[in-house]
């Protein structure tokens, strides 16, 4: 139960400190939530009927956690911390669960490696409060990953299971993963009555599933709406040049491996390497993170939370090979153990040095956003991607005109309406702006402004800084200093540079 408590604690802190990485996590799932729980709330074009690309089923799952919250008397932002909360136990608890299988079939090492990396690396710091369909979808993997490899025949029906939830619920990519469990077990069986049993039982619950996900979106769309189907659809069977993933930008492969180097440091390296050092059972489990791999690297819309799926699995692969490296090695050479415990700490140290650089960086938006005065019109311009939610506002959010160019999200009315001026190419529709004089609050960051492209420098328009808060300033900070915590702002790594992120107001 130590490892238990450990990551309890590590999630704990990440839900009261991990940034919100991703503003697709605010405006496609938090925003829809305070709708369904406040009845108010920006709506994206994903969640038009139109379009059907998101879940309410999967919505629906979270406001429960919202709902039981107010009932014990959790109110505004205090309600977006509860279910963050919540998802960090949870992913916990599956890790956890993982951890019980590494010491029950490994070395003890594995089981110990694990724990100590996974707490600390700061892809997980994020990851496991993310409330998003991929996160949701890594604790299913995780889930089937473990019951793999604890019994690869008699838990595949819960693996083939918990990669279907978490498919079907969460990200319908994420099937492709039940191959290879279901190739491994077709071939280990050796009983083809047992294959049938196992066969119907996992089409039964999947089915089930299925249904129950159709009927409650179908429902709230007020038509027919086969979530999955259309997620696929619009990623693959019908994306063009003018719609699809790719027109919101694509990168180069190095984008992915600099964010795995970022997030895992040198255990991203060593998780590549354990293929080599285990065995067929554990090497078809661990093929689920390389499968993962050889479908996103490819992908022209790279995007680091498509990476979550497979995040825990990569800890444990770096754990497999650190664990038979040592072992190696001490084959060789008497080495006291210190020196395994000191490896383990030195990559561990990285990643609580990044975790606490996006603790320590990135906390404005929160802070700002907090206790601005009810029924108030806030406004946000170049600054609208780090909204962290209507859970930290009682008052309205608009958009002003800044440089961005892009489809802004607008408000939802009611499940089943058609919003006006939604799109699926990106286009800018001027209905989401509104003057800046319609604002009581603005939210902006203090860097310089290109007036050129249509962003509002605030203090030449009347107004001043009503609460501002300490933000990195990016441009300005230099080598490791600007990735890892450190403690001051001037090492001989590279400088921390700070600007200020200020909610400002009109002069009387």
């Amino acid at each position: 139960m130590i490892e238990l408590a450990v990551l309890l604690a590590a999630r704990l802190i990440a839900a009261a400190r991990s940034p919100v990485p991703d503003c697709d996590e605010v405006f496609n799932f938090w925003e829809p939530t305070h709708f369904l729980t406040h009845g108010a709330g920006l709506q994206t074009w994903e969640w038009s009927p139109v379009y059907a690309i998101r879940s309410w089923s999967y919505i629906a799952l979270h406001a429960v956690v919202i709902f039981a919250a107010e009932k014990l008397g959790f109110e505004g932002y205090q309600l977006f911390y509860a279910l963050r909360i919540v998802l960090g136990s949870v992913e916990a608890i599956c890790e956890y669960q993982l951890i019980r299988v590494l010491r029950k079939h490994y070395d003890t090492d594995v089981a110990y490696i694990f724990t100590a990396l996974s707490s600390v690396m700061p892809g997980l710091f994020h990851a496991s409060v993310a409330y998003l369909p991929s996160s949701f979808a890594m604790n299913c993997v995780t889930l089937a990953f473990a019951w793999f490899l604890d019994s690869p025949t008699n838990n595949i029906v819960c693996s083939l299971v918990s990669i279907a939830v978490g498919g079907l619920v969460g990200w319908p990519f994420v099937l492709v993963l039940a191959l290879p469990l279901g190739i491994y077990y077709s071939v280990a069986v050796l009983s083809i009555k047992k294959w049938i049993s196992s066969v119907v039982k996992t089409l039964a619950l999947v089915a089930i599933v299925l249904l129950l996900v159709v009927a409650l979106d179908s429902r709230a769309f007020g038509k027919l709406a086969v979530v999955p189907f259309n997620i696929v659809g619009y990623n693959v069977l019908f994306a063009d040049e003018g719609s699809g993933p790719n027109i919101f930008g694509t990168e180069p492969l190095s984008y992915y491996l600099l964010n795995l180097i970022l997030n895992f440091n040198v255990a991203f390296p060593l998780a590549l390497l354990a293929g080599a050092v285990v065995n067929l059972r554990t090497l078809t489990a661990l093929s689920l993170m390389y499968l993962w791999f050889a479908i996103l690297f490819p992908t022209p819309h790279k995007e680091e939370r498509f990476l979550y799926v497979v995040y825990p699995i990569i800890v444990c692969a770096a754990a497999f090979t650190i664990s038979r490296a040592w072992h190696i090695v001490t084959s060789f050479a008497r080495l006291p153990r210190a020196f395994l415990s000191l490896f383990v700490g030195a990559v561990a140290f990285l990643g609580i040095a990044r975790s606490a650089a996006l603790a320590s960086y990135y906390q404005a938006p929160f802070e700002v956003y907090k206790n601005i005065p009810t029924n108030s019109t806030v406004c946000v311009g170049r600054e609208w991607y780090r909204f962290p939610s209507s859970y930290f506002m009682d008052s309205q959010l608009k958009f002003v005109r800044s440089g961005f160019d892009g489809l802004l999200p607008g408000e939802f009315s009611s499940f089943t309406a058609i919003p006006e001026g939604m799109n699926n190419r990106n286009e800018f529709d001027e209905g989401k702006i509104v003057p800046l004089e319609a604002c009581d609050f603005l939210i902006d960051i203090k860097l310089d402004y290109d007036e050129e492209s249509g962003e509002i420098d605030p203090l030449k328009h009347g107004w001043e800084e009503d609460f501002c808060v300490p933000f990195l300033d990016t441009q300005k900070s230099t080598g490791l200093a600007r990735v890892l915590y450190f403690g001051v702002d001037t090492t001989p790594l590279g400088k921390v540079a700070w600007t200020k992120y200020c909610r400002y107001r009109r002069l009387e």
